[in-house]
Parts: structure tokens; sequence; C-alpha cells
């Protein structure tokens, strides 16, 4: 992709977020009507995105291509597997800490801030392999995701029911969007017509995903404070290697082994998102201390607009 094309696009991407920044800082967006916001990002605005992209876009990726992209994509999480259970090591951390390290290493987010930031930058095949790529997310993330985060400490009543509710909202909002993903690949596979009217309604839902989702993740960034972004020296190693090398690593090596552009630039950009919020969720519900993974969300969500035009230039 031509960098001036990366600059262009991860300029309007900047702006847009430098708005929520703004509006988080004069109290217009606060953390109530961010939470909110964020709801209808992923519960409405993400799985009609997924749709709206194709019924806009020009699909033309034939059932040999869908299957490879999905087959690339439980590779890509098999390798990300791998990496979380070495880089942890590498890095020296500690034993406790491994686990995080590990979901951070596999996790980044694809959804919430991947998919519009794709629909901003990429079109047609790219789109859908995006979409695959997400799904394949959710299917990973409920089963070696829970394996990874083990069982739930004790805690009170009021605590567990707490936890139990808010974990059962995302499980609901994480359904919608790999609903609407699977319902957008069945719609390609066998080219299923879609009313007019559901259509629109799928458009003009999905084009206020960009905005939104970036003007809450302006929001994020205006509320953490400068001493959560140092604190933790250790991380910062770790984000360089997956946030830099992990990336431009499976860039060269789809290009190496003769893999479509848009897979290779679809499959790049869904691996140098920041960090996501689900193993932060999923923490939380287990009573565990969530200080590392907040750490980790909020350092790479301020250098990923960096690490994102650096990463997509080289390629």
């Amino acid at each position: 992709m031509g960098i001036l094309i990366i600059l262009k696009n991860m300029s309007v991407i900047l702006l847009m977020a430098f708005m929520g920044y703004v509006l988080y800082k004069k109290g217009i967006l606060e953390e109530n009507t961010n939470k909110k916001l964020s709801a209808l990002v992923v519960d409405l605005c993400n799985p009609a995105l997924s749709i709206a992209c194709i019924i806009e876009d020009k699909i033309t990726a034939t059932h040999q291509e869908i299957l490879q992209a999905v087959g690339i994509s439980i590779g890509i999480y098999g390798i990300l597997i791998l990496l979380g259970s070495i880089l942890p090591k590498l890095l020296r951390i500690e034993k406790g800490e491994e686990k995080f390290y590990h979901m951070m290493t596999v996790y980044t987010n694809v959804g919430f801030i991947g998919l519009p930031l794709a629909r901003a930058m990429l079109h047609g095949d790219a789109m859908l392999y995006v979409i695959i790529f997400n799904v394949l997310y959710s299917l990973f993330f409920y089963t070696h995701g829970y394996f990874i985060m083990g069982k739930k400490k004790e805690r009170t009543e009021i605590e567990e029911n707490a936890a139990e509710k808010k974990q059962a909202r995302h499980r609901f909002s994480l359904n919608l969007g790999m609903i609407s993903g699977i319902a957008s690949i069945m719609i390609v596979w066998f080219e299923l017509p879609i009313p007019e009217i559901i259509g629109n309604v799928c458009i003009y839902t999905g084009d206020a995903n960009t905005f939104l989702a970036m003007i809450l993740l302006g929001a994020s960034v205006a509320a953490v404070s400068f001493k959560q972004l140092f604190s933790n020296k250790k991380l910062y190693g770790f984000l360089g290697l997956r946030m830099l090398l992990v990336p431009m690593a499976a860039a060269f090596l789809l290009k190496a082994v003769k893999v479509d552009q848009n897979m290779v630039l679809a499959f790049t950009l869904m691996l140098s998102m920041p960090m996501a919020s689900m193993p932060l969720m999923l923490a939380e519900r287990n009573g565990e201390d969530t200080r590392i993974l907040s750490q980790g969300i909020a350092i790479s969500t301020v250098v990923s607009f960096a690490t994102i035009t650096l990463v997509l230039g080289i390629v």
C-alpha cells in the first residue's frame, strides 16, 4: 500500500480520534456515555458494517480463496498461540503474569477498532478477509482464551453477580458480531440476494461505525494518565515485538508464499491492532489483577497510530 494513501487515511482516523480526545477533555464524553456508545458500536454498528461491506463493495473472491483465507486465519492464530507461550519467557515475565502477556499476544482489537479502521483503508475482497479473521477471533477466544485464563477466584456474591451480568452482555455482543460475520460469508459464498430495504439499513447503520469507534478511541486515550503509560517498562519491549515485528514478519511470509495482496493487507492490518479489551473483561470476571492488561491496552492504543502507519508503509 502506498505511503501517501496510508498517511491520508491515518490522518483522517487521527483527526476523528482527536475529536474524541477533545470531547472527553471538555466533559461531553465521559465514562457512562462512552460505555453506552461502545455498546451501540459493538451491538449494532459493527454487525451492520459486516453486512454493509458485502453489499457496497465488489466481492470477487472465489470459494477457494475464501477457504484459503479461513485456513490462513487459523494458521495465524495457531502461530500467535505458540508465540504467546514463547514471548513471556524470552522477556522473563514473572510466572503469575505470563498468561496476561499470552492473551495480549493472541487477541488484539480486531473488532471494535480493527473493523472500522479496515473499512476506512481497505475495500472489496480485503474486507471479506477481515470479517473472516474476526469470526475466527470469536471462535478462538471462547475456547482457547477461556482455557488460558482458567477458573474464577472466590468473590462475594454481589461481585460475582455483577461480573456475570457484564460477561453475559459481552457474550451477546460478541455473538452478534460473529453471527453477522458468518452471515456475510454465507451471502458471498451462496450469492444470496439482500432486500434493498435491509441492505440500506445495514449501510446507513454501518456508516456511523468508523466515526463512533474513532471518537471513542480518542476518548480512551484522553483518559490515560502519563503515570499509567510509563509505569511498566517491560510492556514496551513486548509491544515492540507484538505490534511491529509480528505483523511485519507475517506480511513478508505471506508475500513469500504468493498469497493474494488483499489477504496480505487484511491480515497484516488485523495483526497490527492494539490490545483487545476482551481479555481484560475475562480477567475481571475471574477476579484477577487487571493492571497489566489495562496498561497494555492503554499503551498499545496510544502508540498504534504510529505503528500501524509504519507497518503498512513497509508492507
